[in-house]
């Protein structure tokens, strides 16, 4: 029985001997290493290179044939139009349906026949793109019934300005890591971890109305040398989060 208890006391002690050492022994922990992290904001600047016009038109017809057939006639209309600016082909129907009009009169309902709303977009490319955006701009309100939803530019590829925007933001977290690291008494070293956080946005021009403007407008519209739109700069930020080592 003593042999036992001797062998019991031995284990006991062992495993408290054990946990004494693991509990104490210390394990580096890389956010108690001498280092300092920063976030560095980079922006680069670009010319968008297309254009997306989106527009409707809506008709009214006793008959659903006859409603679909006014805006068939708008859109042919403008297919001529778009044609003489060698744009038809991009012409591009985003949604088109037909259902039962009504108004109320003295608090009833009354049918005005069927209306068809059809939703169509043109997107615009290449070197003048803007220019025969304009003149689509100019052209639309001639046609009749067509309002203009909206007019978005767009970048064809973000990769150029993203790749600038991220070197900057890097070179903007590197100042920032140095002033640290001066003010700390110590010299900045390598980059321990980097993580990359994009802010890219699409640019959307406002609405312009243009089945809703006076014809004194439309008039001085048809003048090419007017700017309906302009495209400008396209802004592209980026983040960075840098881990710097502190020597």
């Amino acid at each position: 029985m003593k042999t036992i208890d001797r062998l019991l006391l031995l284990v006991i002690a062992g495993v408290l001997a054990g946990t004494y050492y693991f509990t104490n022994i210390h394990i580096p922990n890389p956010t108690e290493q001498k280092s300092v992290s920063v976030v560095g904001v980079g922006e680069a600047s670009a010319t968008p290179d297309q254009l997306t016009i989106t527009f409707s038109i809506a008709q009214t017809g006793a008959t659903t044939q006859a409603a679909q057939k006014l805006v068939n006639q708008n859109i042919e209309t403008l297919r001529k139009g778009l044609s003489e600016l060698g744009v038809s082909e991009q012409l591009k129907t985003e949604a088109f349906r037909t259902s039962p009009d009504y108004d109320w009169e003295d608090g009833d309902r009354v049918s005005l026949g069927y209306q068809t709303e059809a939703t169509y977009s043109i997107k615009l490319a290449g070197a003048d793109f803007e220019k025969k955006g304009n003149q689509i701009l100019q052209l639309l309100p001639e046609i009749g019934n067509i309002e203009v939803d909206s007019t978005v530019y767009g970048l064809s590829s973000l990769d150029k300005p993203k790749l600038e925007a991220r070197e900057k933001a890097f070179e903007n977290a590197k100042m920032q890591a140095e002033q640290i690291a001066k003010l700390s008494g110590k010299k900045l070293g390598k980059v321990l971890a980097i993580s990359a956080d994009s802010m890219d946005r699409e640019y959307e021009r406002p609405y312009y109305p243009m089945a809703m403007m006076a014809k004194s407008s439309v008039a001085e519209l048809a003048d090419e040398t007017t700017e309906v739109v302009s495209a400008g700069e396209e802004k592209i930020s980026a983040q960075l989060e840098v881990i710097f080592a502190l020597e």
